[in-house]
């Protein structure tokens, strides 16, 4: 879009702005494409029109809009099948995100005037709306954070799952290997694998200290250290250990249908008409992690920020 710094107001035919630069065609219309939806319904009193008070102003009446359209079409006589590809590209470069070859497409079968006409048409389109629906925020449980957000359900469409045991948000919190078990601020996390395949955290042994550094997927590299300071000569380093419980009895099992977002992520198919996964969460302890058994493996649930919908109509 063009800068409308170099624009002042005139009083002509009662218009509050018009151009004071020299302009070409295709810029005039650039413009216009730029500032149309201001434009739109925008009105101003004669009052406002007057004297210098008003320069720079993008309140018009709605024959500004008019006239402005006309003028830059009366510049712009050339047929839609004279213009080149070239000159619609150059049009779609400043009067949007850029051109595509659809985009070309439709271009080539109207007029410039009449494809500003047509987006002053279009519905109003919601950036937040768009953002709600698709963003996944982590859900940090923060006390403070109640008050504001809340956690989305187990049980709805999407609900995420992950095999590893430790998390980014588990950074700076205190870790204590004990008994075979992890815990993160007290919560339990996972058993340590022993036996044949066993986990390289079987050998550390009883331990206490704080988590420094964490990759989220199985077997990232994890740096722990005794010291809250995590100097790197304090660092210990390990590898991301997979979610395992030696007594199924702190897991629950489930045939909910999931799919794989990526190699040891699920995804819960749809909302569930039937699901009792909220119904067993709320029987774990708020610090453990809550495990389910699906698909063979153990998965611990990866809780997110539950966003309410925020459209123009209901903002």
């Amino acid at each position: 879009a063009l800068p409308i710094s170099g624009f002042k107001a005139h009083q002509l035919n009662d218009l509050c702005l018009l151009p004071a630069l020299k302009m070409s065609p295709i810029h005039m219309l650039a413009l216009t494409a730029s500032i149309a939806a201001m434009l739109q319904h925008a009105a101003a009193s004669s009052s406002q029109c007057a004297g210098g008070a008003m320069q720079g102003s993008l309140f018009l009446q709605e024959k500004t809009r008019h006239k402005v359209l006309q003028v830059a079409g009366e510049e712009m006589e050339v047929t839609n099948t004279s213009r080149s590809r070239a000159d619609n590209a150059r049009f779609l470069m400043m009067a949007s995100f850029g051109p595509t070859r659809q985009t070309l497409d439709e271009l080539s079968q109207t007029s410039f005037e009449q494809w500003i006409q047509d987006q002053i048409q279009l519905p109003v389109e919601s950036h937040r709306e768009y953002y709600r629906s698709h963003a996944n925020p982590n859900w940090g449980g923060e006390a403070e954070a109640v008050n504001y957000y809340r956690s989305r359900s187990p049980c709805s469409a999407g609900s995420r799952w992950h095999r590893y045991a430790l998390s980014q948000l588990d950074q700076k919190k205190t870790i204590e290997v004990r008994n075979g078990s992890v815990f993160v601020d007290g919560g339990f996390r996972t058993d340590v694998l022993t036996g044949t395949l066993a986990s390289r955290w079987s050998g550390l042994g009883d331990f206490t200290g704080y988590v420094c550094y964490v990759e989220d997927h199985v077997g990232g590299e994890v740096h722990i250290s005794e010291l809250s300071r995590c100097w790197t000569q304090d660092k210990i380093p390990m590898s991301n250990p997979v979610v395992h419980v030696a007594d199924e009895s702190k897991a629950t099992a489930t045939s909910l249908p999931f799919s794989q977002l990526k190699p040891g992520t699920l995804l819960l198919d749809g909302s569930a008409l039937t699901c009792d996964l909220e119904a067993a969460m709320e029987q774990v302890s708020t610090a453990d992690a809550f495990i389910i058994k699906a698909l063979g493996n153990y998965y611990a649930f990866d809780s997110r920020v539950e966003l309410v919908e925020n459209t123009p109509a209901q903002p």
